[in-house]
């Protein structure tokens, strides 16, 4: 299952926890089973209560705060896989954190409730010098992932995922043989004709050679690129379970999410630096496209096929991003 975005525009850079109701806080306390301290729920999710992001900090202050993640039953599976993922990484020596997950019910509601201490994250700088280190450490990781076991199965559901878009492929073919120069309404989307040639001419970038690809992260965003104790950390692996492609992907990602919205010739100056600091040889503006094409193949998989709604400002964004990697040297 595609697990919705925790932040509705990714997250801020400033996290903030907010007390509960007394009502709410009651509630959580018991279920949660703390007592005598402070609990409080992450601000600016897209979740609704009870689901979200908790901490908890205790009076005494020898004990360590805690966290907690609520979510519904149904991400039960992506997040088991990115708890088991976290807790090889931290035995790799690449991770410093460890969770524990398990389904429980509270109230009327099966949740998905996952736990563990409470970690001082704070944005990772992205000067040159922490990019570097960061490209660095991305290097360590992936080398960590690509010996991983779960590399297997991560191919699997790729190859899966991937014939869905296929799918999805011919469905956007056959529209523009029979109607070439009317606009598309899915519900509340409108595509035009132009957009549905963007991502049939940029659809075989998802073609890529298999034997140069690997389970890698495949969500380098703000929220889950961060740093602990001066040290970049890189949490929240449920999109590596069918995120199997060439490291460039991840880097790709990586440079539209950190550091596109400076100046241009800044973010170009930083994304040499990481790529070189990582190791990685090449031009990044196929990756940038094809990781766009893949979020506009999901999200048209998931009007033709699931009957979901798509915020048209969705759809917007990634068409956006496609002409922004494509005109970025101009």
């Amino acid at each position: 299952m595609h697990k919705p975005p925790a932040f509705p525009y990714h997250a801020p850079e400033q996290v903030c926890y907010a007390r509960l109701s007394s009502s709410e806080e009651r509630a959580l306390r018991h279920f949660l089973g703390v007592e005598n301290g402070r609990l409080s729920r992450m601000e600016g999710t897209a979740y609704d209560y009870p689901f979200g992001f908790y901490r908890f900090d205790a009076d005494k202050f020898e004990t360590p705060s805690q966290f907690f993640k609520l979510l519904p039953e149904a991400f039960y599976d992506l997040e088991a896989f990115s708890v088991q993922l976290e807790a090889d990484l931290n035995h790799a020596g690449v991770l410093a954190r460890s969770l524990d997950i398990s389904v429980a019910t509270f109230q009327d509601d099966t949740v998905c409730l996952i736990r563990g201490d409470f970690l001082n994250f704070s944005p990772l700088s992205l000067d040159e010098s922490q990019v570097i280190v960061f490209g660095q450490y991305l290097a360590r990781l992936h080398r960590v992932l690509k010996q991983h076991p779960l590399q297997v199965k991560c191919r699997d559901n790729w190859l899966e995922r991937k014939a869905g878009f296929n799918r999805v492929l011919q469905k956007v073919t056959d529209r523009l043989k029979a109607f070439p120069d009317s606009d598309w309404m899915l519900d509340d989307l409108t595509i035009s004709p132009n957009e549905l040639h963007l991502f049939v001419e940029h659809y075989p970038l998802l073609d890529f050679d298999l034997d140069r690809a690997q389970m890698v992260h495949g969500d380098l965003n703000v929220g889950n690129v961060l740093s602990l104790n001066g040290q970049p950390c890189v949490i929240d692996y449920e999109n590596a379970r069918y995120s199997f492609f060439p490291v460039g992907f991840d880097l790709a990602m990586a440079s539209q999410r950190l550091l596109w919205g400076r100046a241009p010739e800044e973010a170009e100056r930083l994304e040499n630096c990481l790529c070189k600091a990582y190791g990685l040889k090449g031009d990044l503006t196929s990756p940038m496209i094809a990781l766009s094409i893949r979020s506009m193949a999901i999200l048209l998989e998931n009007m033709l096929f699931k009957q979901w709604r798509v915020p048209q400002s969705e759809w917007d964004k990634f068409v956006a991003l496609v002409y922004q990697a494509k005109n970025r040297y101009k």
